[in-house]
């Protein structure tokens, strides 16, 4: 079978050594949106038929190769069935605040509150989430997801000025696979997946 030093991606970037069952580990690689890669085994120049075998959203599939959505750093590995496997490291997350009938009302700002256990805790709300240019029933904020576990938004008067809502402590989904929160109430949600396009 082939080494690990035989699969590249195509952008140059040689393979780590495996871990596991991995053939070969792309780890920390910073990508765009739009950009789109394969990984190669240089020996034949060949994609060998690898296709996903773990969903991510911030990827697609184009042709043969594999489309960014967003910006953000990943870690993509190559297992024994070579298949691919990406994980978000760092990147986007998105909430709906479920219209002007709910968190969306009166313009509010919207704030993103994140901990790992006892570490990595900030000060209460947290981060301020930008308002998305071609809908802004949305926030977003970019987020290294190596560092955090769980999450609260809360909903303030301009300027925190005054809190009108939160939610409960929530969890951030442990595959990053899921990286929408929808408000579906004044005080909760549902996560899902962000399926539209990042401006």
């Amino acid at each position: 079978g082939e080494t690990m030093n035989n699969w590249k991606v195509n952008t140059g970037l040689t393979s780590s050594a495996p871990s596991g069952t991995n053939k070969a580990q792309f780890l920390n690689v910073s990508l765009k949106a739009g950009q789109e890669f394969r990984i190669v085994d240089v020996t034949t120049n060949s994609w060998n038929d690898a296709v996903f075998a773990k969903a991510n959203p911030n990827f697609e599939l184009q042709g043969e190769n594999i489309r960014v959505r967003y910006d953000g750093v990943y870690d993509i590995y190559l297992n024994s069935d070579n298949h691919v496997s990406i994980d978000t490291v760092e990147g986007y997350f998105f909430v709906n605040l479920g219209g002007s009938e709910l968190w969306n009302k009166d313009n509010p700002e919207i704030y993103l509150y994140m901990w790992n256990g006892a570490t990595n805790n900030g000060e209460f709300p947290g981060e301020k989430m930008s308002v998305l240019t071609s809908d802004s029933n949305y926030r977003y904020f970019y987020v290294d997801f190596s560092k955090y576990t769980n999450f609260k938004l809360s909903r303030w008067k301009a300027n925190k000025e005054e809190k009108w809502n939160e939610t409960s402590d929530l969890v951030f989904d442990s595959t990053w696979t899921k990286n929408l929160f929808t408000i579906t109430s004044w005080g909760g949600g549902d996560s899902g997946t962000y399926s539209g396009v990042l401006d």
